[in-house]
């Protein structure tokens, strides 16, 4: 057979092409975003040219960043998107490549074709009932999309509809559920409020949830808490936003309206809580030690005979404890003893811990210790290494640390005890390094560091903090332990490192070790405003140091490439700071560089901006300082020949002319020999040779390599930005040999412009190169020039990264971290995006499900004034599709609708129909959107036309005569049917009715026309036949597809086979035509490439035939090639 033979010839096919048939997700086929601006008028330039960099996406510019363990998630200005369980089904994806172009003039025939006309298509009704709210309420629930449950009911408030009972329940539930971490519950009182003015009466589960809802909000408030009480301690100069957020958290009062919600519940005669619900209440109020309010709900359950368990007790004991009530603890522990036998079964040592906790609280340390060594015993139960590491910890948190040490010493000897753990360990360390007992916190690293035991971060920091102060010298040890676990210091920690390395006479490391950690606090996102008052301080203190030198001062200017808001006071110091340094040295004696005097321009720039005020008595005298320190700074270029950044330049000059400058004349004629414009010759040509490249569809390449040298012999320079638009569009031609040779052409001229304009024009060109190789999928090409322009100290532009991430994540599986990552960069080095980029980045985070991140991106970039256009409405639409949220397609499609800059296109309208036709069946939404393509006069396209055959010969039930009537209006607006097309009757017949000799007859009567046939009808074909289990006959037409009509194999074939053979229990057929393929990154000519999904096909393979072994291994495999967890998570529920 074909597939099982080892030296097959397979076909190559391309992964774009092989997608088609194949998409990820739920099927949907997002519109291609061609769209691409031309022109490089506004070129992105960095503001710190001429330093190296090195930086790919997600990778620090100044070094390799550690592997922290804890690393977070990079913060590129949006909120973490919701995980949203909407797998797609493999099965769903049907043929949807209508880009075959027929082949030769011939008309395909019409086959079975009815005289009947298409059925009237009718639209959508527009009337709203109360029933059809209460069902779109439903549906949005179920599909999870909390933003649109509120939206539908404050829809149903202000058209007045009646809101009953079960639906304001609903929305609590949805509340409950979806609520995102660390929202306040304000809608939640909101929505309660106006449920108890419309007097609906609430219920048993109105309570059960409103309480849920507190709970939960109450925990993630003792979470946040505890982080901004530890923020406070960290922080310099202004505590007031975390003292307001603290402010804010206790105005909610959250337990206080949870305790007037259980009294109100407990006063209604028919609502009846149960004890889960108060035993989370008791959890929550035994942490504030509320003890009159747990006896409240304690009483409510003696006095409905709700039977309590352990938990119960458990959380007594706690609030008896933190109110200082050890006699009532002891009641209480009494109580559980008695009701011992009678209580569901659990670990009694659970509640005896809590019962150490309160002896430790109340001061009581060795009632804490009895319990452990005498209480435990005489009920028969051992104590474990828990109930000793708790009793260890409470004895060391409340001072008594000798005590501690003799059960640390114990348990260390004596072989019956358990042996301690890491965490043992940790406490030790850490309170014995805040005691001052050094000796004693080294030895236990030391031991810990031999049984390979890594402290945790707050642990090892208090020992790093020790170090400090008594033993210097290993402070650089400790240090790089900390770093080799991926730990890296916070900013309280590393002021700490920097005044030990500036009083032990080690400056320049003190500088080094400052920007080291600091640029990697930054690259995770933890040098936030909360700490940089902290951070201010010890810039400060470096900055002011009369060590101080200006490699020092290099190493300083790099913070300000970190693009943080510092104050003009830290603005001034570092200048100060330089010219304190040039007082001492002169001028003609410090090694300014480009990047250098870029940065100190920006320093001034930042420092005006930073300080002026309306008050014209301060505002005159800082414009003047501005002035002043820019002329300098000038004069101290020229010195040198450095070449400051056309971009800071124009920065400035903006600036000057904003504030009416006197200088600004004289400004201007001091940058001229900067920013060179050409001549009128050169403009002249240059317009020319635009016009022949204007369009890359009617590009013609000897014409203009031809006219381009002829301009280059007669001394003309072509302008920087024509010849990079001839660049980029001879590439997207797919002439990318002349694209090269235009490229050498443009860097040899750019030698003789000015050496400003100079780099300005090997930007454009590297751009425009990196833009040609990317349309033409030469990724390693198009990185080449990537770290070309990084290093001439520029930054792509927004067209450049937006090609770049269409290639590059089409190279991979998942995609979606590389455009987070490319954003986040983009960020970084101050890139613009522009319309053109935003479209790609939102298509292809709405391709990976980033539901939410899609939605931020859409909202900053009306924050940016940049309008959405059909293609982003493209996009969006189908991130929603994926993602199954339907509703919030259809209110795009009539935001796009409404808009005065509305442009019809087709693309967005075949996106729903193919959602209501291969995901969710629904013929009339499909065929509303049919003819809201006709009603807006749009072309519909071939896909368009097989879609429309789909909703009836898909859906059931199924509709024969339609499907054929589609064709002859196919031939009535003078569009040939496709062998596509035919796949859709091929399909339905074989696979969805089971007539499989219906299916041989179309397609046996395609063949009769030759050069038609192509991989769809016959992937159609192949799918009937192995649902008959008649894989040996599609093993025949296999062969005659590839040795008759020479037409590629595509993944979604292969899968077939595979899924074929393992249905009948062939694995080692399956796993043969597995080993035919090759992954993506490994391509071959002769072999199709794998997909994740012939990972899972094969999985289910070995699953239908028991070989779990076997299926586990694929599962390794695809965790290896780092798949998207999509797939993943797929195999991962067949194997458990």
């Amino acid at each position: 057979m074909q597939h099982i033979k080892q030296n097959a010839v397979l076909a190559t096919f391309s992964r774009h092409k092989s997608r088609q048939f194949l998409t990820s997700g739920v099927g949907v086929k997002t519109t291609t975003i061609a769209l691409q601006a031309n022109g490089f008028s506004n070129v992105n330039r960095l503001t710190i040219s001429g330093k190296p960099q090195t930086t790919r996406y997600g990778r620090t510019r100044f070094g390799a960043t550690p592997n922290c363990s804890q690393q977070q998630p990079r913060n590129i200005g949006i909120r973490q998107w919701k995980k949203l369980n909407m797998i797609g089904n493999f099965a769903n994806k049907r043929f949807n490549s209508t880009a075959s172009v027929t082949q030769g003039n011939d008309v395909l025939p019409i086959i079975d074709a009815s005289s009947l006309e298409l059925p009237p298509r009718k639209h959508l009704a527009t009337e709203v009932t109360p029933s059809d709210y209460m069902l779109k309420l439903r549906n949005t629930i179920q599909k999870g999309d909390l933003a649109n449950v509120y939206t539908v009911y404050y829809q149903m408030r202000s058209e007045k509809i009646p809101i009953s009972l079960n639906t304001y329940n609903s929305v609590f539930n949805a509340q409950r559920k979806l609520r995102i971490e660390g929202t306040p519950l304000d809608t939640t009182w909101d929505i309660y409020k106006k449920m108890i003015e419309d007097k609906v009466e609430p219920d048993h589960d109105t309570y059960y949830i409103l309480l849920e809802i507190v709970c939960d909000r109450e925990r993630e408030v003792t979470k946040t808490m505890t982080f901004l009480n530890a923020r406070l301690q960290l922080e310099g100069g202004d505590e007031k936003p975390t003292k307001d957020q603290i402010t804010r958290i206790f105005d909610e009062k959250v337990l206080e309206r949870g305790m007037g919600l259980f009294k109100e519940a407990i006063s209604k005669p028919n609502v009846t809580l149960g004890l889960d619900i108060c035993n989370r209440l008791l959890r929550a109020l035994g942490q504030y030690g509320k003890k009159e309010e747990c006896l409240v709900i304690f009483r409510y359950l003696l006095n409905q005979n709700i039977p309590l368990n352990h938990h119960t007790y458990s959380n007594l004991i706690t609030v008896y404890g933190r109110s200082g009530d050890l006699p009532s603890a002891l009641a209480c522990i009494k109580q559980y003893q008695d009701a011992f036998g009678s209580l569901p079964k659990h670990d009694p040592k659970y509640v005896y811990d809590y019962l150490v906790s309160a002896c430790i609280r109340c001061g009581d340390y060795q009632a804490a210790v009895d319990v452990i060594e005498k209480t435990l015993p005489d009920i028969g139960v051992q104590p474990d290494i828990r109930s000793y590491t708790l009793l260890m910890k409470n004895l060391a948190e409340h001072g008594q640390l000798a005590l501690a040490e003799k059960y640390f010493n114990k348990l260390k000897t004596d072989p019956n005890l358990p042996k301690p753990n890491a965490v043992v360990f940790d406490v030790f360390l850490s309170h014995y390094s805040m005691a001052d007992e050094y000796e004693k916190a080294k030895e236990i690293f030391e031991h810990m560091c031999d049984l390979n035991i890594i402290p945790r971060y707050t642990e090892l920091a208090a020992y790093l903090g020790a170090t400090i102060k008594h033993q210097p010298k290993k402070v650089e040890e400790v240090l790089q332990f900390m770093l080799s676990t991926g730990q890296l210091p916070d900013i309280v920690l590393m002021e700490n490192l920097v005044n030990h390395y500036k009083a032990h006479e080690q400056f320049d490391e003190a500088v080094k070790k400052c920007w080291d950690i600091s640029s990697q606090l930054a690259e995770q996102n933890k040098l936030r405003l909360s700490i940089l008052g902290k951070w201010t301080t010890i810039a400060a203190s470096l900055l002011e140091d009369s060590r101080l030198n200006f490699h020092n001062l290099q190493t300083m200017l790099d913070f300000w490439s970190l693009h943080i808001d510092f104050s003009p006071a830290l603005n001034g110091k570092l200048l100060n700071a330089y010219d304190r340094i040039k007082g001492r040295l002169g001028i003609q004696n410090i090694e300014l560089s480009d990047w250098s005097i870029n940065m100190l321009l920006r320093v001034a720039h930042s420092k005006f901006i930073n300080e002026r005020t309306p008050n014209e008595e301060t505002y005159e005298p800082a414009l003047k300082e501005f002035e002043n320190r820019l002329f300098e700074l000038l004069d101290e270029a020229n010195i040198h020949q450095r070449e400051p950044s056309v971009e800071v330049l124009n920065s400035i000059t903006r600036r000057l002319t904003k504030y009416n400058s006197e200088r600004l004349e004289e400004w201007t004629k001091a940058i001229e020999r900067y920013i060179r414009e050409p001549n009128e010759t050169e403009i002249q040509m240059s317009r020319e040779l635009h016009d022949m490249c204007f369009k890359h569809e009617n590009i013609k390449p000897d014409a203009v390599i031809e006219y381009t040298k002829d301009l280059v012999a007669k001394n003309i320079l072509i302008v920087p930005e024509t010849m990079g638009l001839c660049i980029q569009n001879m590439g997207k031609a797919k002439h990318i040999e002349d694209a090269e040779t235009l490229y050498e052409i443009a860097l040899e001229m750019s030698k003789f412009w000015p050496e400003p304009v100079k780099r300005h024009s090997k930007s454009i060109a590297r751009n425009s190169m990196l833009i040609a190789y990317s349309a033409n999928n030469k990724i390693d090409k198009a990185l080449e020039i990537y770290y070309k322009i990084l290093n001439q100290g520029d930054a792509p532009n927004a067209n450049a990264y937006a090609s770049l991430l269409v290639t590059e994540t089409n190279a991979k599986f998942d995609g979606a971290q590389v455009a987070i990552d490319m954003y986040d960069e983009m960020k970084r080095l101050n890139v613009k995006p522009n319309l053109y980029f935003y479209n790609v980045l939102i298509s292809k985070l709405g391709k990976a499900r980033k539901f939410e991140i899609v939605w931020d991106i859409l909202n900053e970039m009306k924050e940016n004034k940049i309008r959405p256009s059909a293609i982003t409405y493209g996009a969006l639409v189908s991130a929603c599709l994926r993602v199954r949220s339907d509703e919030r397609a259809e209110e795009l499609i009539r935001e796009m609708e409404a808009s005065l800059h509305f442009q019809p296109r087709v693309g967005v309208y075949n996106s729903m129909m193919q959602f209501y036709t291969w995901d969710i069946p629904d013929r009339q939404k499909t065929l509303y959107y049919y003819e809201r393509i006709r009603a807006l006069d749009i072309k519909p396209t071939e896909h368009t036309w097989k879609l429309l055959i789909d909703s009836y010969a898909l859906i059931e039930p199924y509709d024969m005569e339609s499907a054929h009537q589609v064709f002859d209006d196919m031939k009535k607006n003078n569009v040939k049917p496709t062998p596509t097309h035919y796949a859709s009757l091929i399909y339905s017949y074989g696979c969805k009715q089971g007539d499989l000799q219906r299916a041989l007859d179309i397609f046996y009567s395609v063949l009769d026309y030759p050069l038609l046939p192509n991989e769809s009808i016959y992937q159609a074909l192949l799918e009937s036949l192995i649902d008959a289990q008649q894989i040996d006959e599609a093993e025949k037409h296999y062969t005659q597809m590839i040795n008759t009509y020479n037409i590629n194999s595509t993944a979604y074939i292969e899968n077939l086979f595979i899924r074929g053979y393992g249905q009948l229990g062939k694995w080692k057929d399956a796993e043969q035509v597995f080993n035919n393929m090759l992954d993506n990154d490994n391509k071959e000519k002769g072999r199709v490439s794998r997909e994740p999904s012939t990972y899972e096909e094969l999985f289910k393979a070995y699953m239908k035939s028991g070989k779990v072994e076997k299926a586990k291994e694929v599962t390794e495999m695809m965790e290896a090639k780092g798949f998207s967890k999509f797939p993943r998570n797929n195999v991962a529920d067949l194997l458990h």
